[in-house]
């Protein structure tokens, strides 16, 4: 996580919380493939995109969030 809040750093220095940023997009990856599979009505994931879903999410996610 350490490296990637470097990262959203260098993007937007005046974001305020990069490490939490970084470990919420860790651990949103993992829920997101779990709900996926086993718990569908919990997110947008479907049998077409389920593979690549938690990546262009947490994507757009990520860089609104830094502007």
């Amino acid at each position: 996580c350490s490296r990637m809040a470097s990262v959203m750093l260098a993007y937007n220095p005046s974001y305020q919380y990069p490490h939490s940023l970084s470990s919420t997009i860790v651990e949103t990856a993992h829920y997101q493939q779990y709900f996926a599979q086993y718990l569908p009505r919990l997110t947008d994931a479907n049998s077409k995109n389920k593979k690549e879903y938690a990546t262009v999410y947490l994507t757009d996610l990520l860089f609104k969030v830094l502007g």
